[in-house]
């Protein structure tokens, strides 16, 4: 082989490579209806507030849980606050619950003054899905049943954010 052939050969596996990748990253689903596998909610779970009060997980079944962890990226993050905080008018408080892994209540009361919500905050240190390594690293919501089982997952990788809009008008027509 000639040096201009492995050359070309290199590129041509770099460009396959990188295509593979692309479509992997394309062609996962946003919103997933998991008919065949509801992963069930962890039932041991526990939340805790601001001001240190424990509820359980499983109180929470029939709301829309946002959840976040702090290892997250930060524009992603903040890129799904600000739609929940624009569709915050339209949608009922009492709702949406925003789930996330700090490890101290100062940083929720430090979270909860930067954006300014008026939806419930908790945090925990458990899983909530008995089998979490279904989800990428990445935010998502997720709505359960009074038996535990997960009805609707939606994963938070769309840049534009026009799913998660979607998402949410959805949530507002179907669950409220």
């Amino acid at each position: 082989m000639t040096f201009n052939t492995k050359k070309r050969l290199i590129y041509m596996v770099g460009t396959i490579l990188t295509l593979a990748s692309l479509i992997s990253y394309f062609y996962i689903p946003s919103i997933k209806p998991l008919k065949n596998k509801k992963p069930l909610i962890n039932s041991q779970c526990l939340l805790s507030d601001t001001s240190n009060y424990v509820t359980s997980l499983k109180e929470l079944n029939g709301k829309l849980i946002f959840f976040f962890s702090q290892y997250n990226c930060l524009p992603c993050v903040t890129q799904q606050l600000t739609i929940i905080k624009q569709t915050e008018p339209y949608l009922n408080p009492d709702k949406l619950v925003i789930v996330t892994d700090f490890k101290h209540s100062k940083d929720l009361k430090i979270f909860n003054e930067n954006y300014n919500l008026s939806f419930n905050t908790y945090i925990t240190n458990e899983r909530l899905l008995q089998k979490e390594e279904v989800f990428p690293a990445i935010p998502f919501f997720l709505i359960f049943d009074q038996n535990l089982h997960t009805n609707e997952l939606f994963l938070c990788h769309d840049t534009s954010g026009e799913k998660t809009i979607t998402f949410l008008e959805k949530f507002k027509d179907n669950y409220e």
